[in-house]
């Protein structure tokens, strides 16, 4: 059975255009070792956690919108969010955080703290109101890891900066989402 898994494209306008972030994934990975992806991963259990605030849409309307039950809308876009802070450093709350959360991201990452008990610590709410879903995809049964993978699209906010941040990840940046494969502009991910 394929696990549930979640990935959110981060775009923006940049110097040439459209630019999504993307990172590609460390070779020797047990899943897709070298590949170039969006952050994104698994869902945990406890990104279903009702105690998480959302801010700018609700569960009911998300799940509505995908057609799923309102646990599983929570979750998947609970984890892209995660993913997204833990793998690219962009965390997307009202109110924004003052000052550096970088101990946190780590904690995050390493599963030594709870999304949910930060957030509420902290009196956060994830900001939900710019995810839009894009996608949906399930790995073929010939794969011996199958993820049932979920994608979300979400414009980087201003005044916010992505980075590396995953140990999971060789290199990452902006790349033009428009780029032909024949351009000669160099790749963060070339």
């Amino acid at each position: 059975m394929p696990r549930p898994a979640a990935t959110i494209a981060l775009i923006r306008n940049g110097p040439e255009g459209l630019e999504t972030w993307m990172m590609r994934r460390v070779v020797g990975m047990a899943f897709a070792s070298g590949a170039v992806v969006f952050p994104g991963g698994r869902v945990d259990d406890a990104d279903a956690d009702e105690a998480i605030a959302w801010h700018g849409n609700t569960p009911e309307a998300l799940a509505n919108r995908l057609g799923i039950e309102v646990s599983r809308a929570r979750a998947l876009v609970t984890a892209a969010l995660r993913e997204l802070f833990e793998e690219a450093g962009v965390l997307l709350t009202t109110p924004r955080p003052l000052g550096d959360v970088e101990p946190e991201r780590r904690a995050l990452e390493t599963r030594n703290l709870r999304l949910s008990d930060w957030l509420a610590e902290k009196a956060y709410a994830l900001d939900v109101s710019g995810i839009q879903p894009w996608a949906r995809w399930v790995t073929p049964p010939t794969e011996p890891r199958r993820f049932d993978t979920w994608f979300f699209v979400v414009s980087m906010p201003s005044g916010v900066d992505a980075r590396s941040a995953s140990t999971e990840a060789s290199s990452a940046g902006w790349i033009g989402a428009c780029r032909s494969r024949s351009s000669s502009s160099r790749s963060c991910c070339s």
